[in-house]
């Protein structure tokens, strides 16, 4: 059995894949398959991976025959990787020269092949740097106590951490905007055992991001996905324990922060207030338990008339309403 397996979803990313691809394959053991998955990528990224194939004999080019987003393209690294932990990579990152054996090291010492290993999570703009990992396990803590630690301290990126294969059987990424949250929190939620290795460095490369996900429609499939989630989270996980608790408070903090990002973009006030009032105003039709964040009731848009004779209609209303004030504003990365 090999000892890792890296998954390494593709999409359109041509123009840094070589060079994130040769930074991981430096920092890998020679018992390591590494599943390349594209995600019918238009540009040259498919031809790419499948030549790194040829080369590297740890590489298996894998790819979908149609556009299904990053969730699936996870979901079926899992399904296909053979290693006894796994580890997901972003094709437009990079990682120290050491990240992964530093990580396998870590898992197999003292022989207690630990669900989660984690390293450091580096932010990287050009030049710039920065990273607020801390330490977050001990040893002497009760499980409980380092699951919410872990959950409300440690970055959501999977990518900076490996995870035993046998721990992550039966979980998947949901198919909505956010996804690495939602896995962080089911994460969360089971894990035996935890360990770090801070040495270890993961690089995300914000600069690389500029091109993600064009096409979007932000705010509305922002919150579109807020209601899925927060709905998925209750079936999955409850309302009433503390960790559960947490997961909904980070989950609507998250939420509220992109919301008052609109307040960022080059449009007029007026219109700023309008599309958070709308956006808020679908969330409670959409879903009957939406209560409005008490930070943001004033722009409650009290003065929109349902001019549908249904709820159905009234939804359709407010969404094209609030895609007619997005279509002011570039489409939004996330």
């Amino acid at each position: 059995m090999k000892n890792l397996s890296i998954i390494v979803p593709i999409y359109n990313k041509g123009n840094v894949l070589e060079t994130s691809l040769v930074s991981l394959c430096r920092s890998l053991p020679k018992k390591t398959e590494i599943l390349l998955i594209d995600d019918f990528s238009s540009d040259q990224s498919a031809s790419i991976a499948k030549r790194l194939a040829k080369e590297d004999e740890r590489i298996r080019s894998l790819s979908h025959s149609r556009n299904l987003g990053v969730s699936s393209t996870r979901n079926l690294g899992m399904r296909e990787a053979k290693g006894e932990y796994i580890g997901f990579f972003d094709a437009d990152d990079t990682v120290s020269s050491s990240f992964y054996e530093q990580l396998l090291d870590t898992a197999f010492s003292r022989m207690r092949h630990p669900d989660v290993v984690v390293g450091d999570f580096v932010l990287v703009k050009g030049e710039e740097r920065s990273s607020d990992s801390q330490t977050l396990f001990s040893s002497v803590l009760p499980i409980g106590f380092q699951r919410k630690k872990y959950l409300k301290q440690e970055t959501r990126s999977c990518c900076n951490k490996i995870y035993r294969r046998s721990f992550l059987e039966g979980k998947y990424f949901p198919a909505f905007l956010e996804e690495d949250f939602y896995f962080h929190c089911w994460v969360a939620k089971e894990v035996h055992s935890l360990m770090e290795n801070r040495e270890a460095k993961y690089f995300y490369h914000l600069e690389n991001r500029e091109q993600s996900l064009l096409g979007q429609s932000y705010p509305f499939d922002f919150c579109s996905s807020f209601l899925d989630g927060s709905s998925w989270l209750s079936q999955k996980f409850g309302t009433q324990s503390s960790l559960a608790k947490t997961m909904h408070s980070l989950q609507r903090e998250m939420w509220i922060s992109e919301l008052y990002s609109v307040f960022n973009w080059n449009i007029s006030h007026q219109e700023k207030c309008r599309l958070i009032g709308s956006v808020l105003q679908y969330c409670s039709i959409k879903d009957p338990s939406f209560s409005i964040p008490r930070s943001l009731a004033s722009y409650y848009d009290v003065s929109f008339s349902y001019d549908g004779s249904s709820e159905v209609e009234n939804l359709r209303l407010l969404e094209n309403k609030v895609k007619m004030l997005t279509s002011k504003y570039p489409k939004r990365n996330f």
